[in-house]
C-alpha cells in the first residue's frame, strides 16, 4: 500500500514560465512531473520546444500582462 505522500508526490504538476527550449521541461518530466502548460515569446525557442516536447506552449510576452505583481522563474538562458 502506498503512503498519501507516495501518491502525492505521482501527481506533481508544474508550468514552465520563459520556456525557451524546454531543458526546464523536460528535467521536470524526468523528475516526475506533469507539465501543465509552457509559456514564451521567442519564436525560434517555441519551435524547437514544440518538436521536442509535446507540451501546450503558449506564445506570449509574460512582461506585457498586468495579471500579477510578482513572477518567480528560472532565469532565461538565450
Amino acid at each position: 500500500m502506498q503512503s498519501s505522500i507516495d501518491r502525492k508526490l505521482l501527481n506533481l504538476k508544474a508550468i514552465d514560465i520563459f520556456a525557451g527550449c524546454g531543458g526546464l521541461s523536460l528535467g521536470f518530466q524526468n523528475a516526475g512531473f506533469k507539465i501543465i502548460s509552457a509559456f514564451d515569446n521567442w519564436q525560434p525557442a517555441i519551435q524547437v520546444y514544440q518538436k521536442n516536447l509535446f507540451y501546450f506552449l503558449i506564445l506570449i510576452n509574460l512582461l506585457e500582462i498586468n495579471v500579477i505583481d510578482r513572477g518567480i522563474s528560472y532565469f532565461p538562458i538565450q
